[in-house]
């Protein structure tokens, strides 16, 4: 939820919505998590969520070295002439 908006609160609904996000025996692991760990994600889900937000930020990273590169070469047609 952090990772579409930075600056943003997770609402409980928005946590809600993450954690219904699983399969029975996930569920049956997040049931026991909570009850007896204190955890509100699976292990699996943790890995889902770590591998989702990497995923954003590479595309972020490449996004930006491609913006970068479109001002580089600009200011260098700019000073050219």
């Amino acid at each position: 939820m952090k990772l579409l908006d930075p600056g943003s609160v997770v609402r409980e609904s928005e946590l809600g919505i993450a954690l219904k996000a699983r399969g029975v025996v996930d569920g049956f692991m997040n049931f026991k998590q909570q009850t007896f760990e204190g955890k509100r994600l699976t292990d699996k889900q943790r890995q889902d969520f770590d591998a989702l937000a990497r995923e954003f930020y590479k595309v972020a990273q490449e996004t930006k070295t491609e913006i970068d590169q479109r001002f580089k070469n600009w200011s260098r047609l700019q000073y050219s002439t």
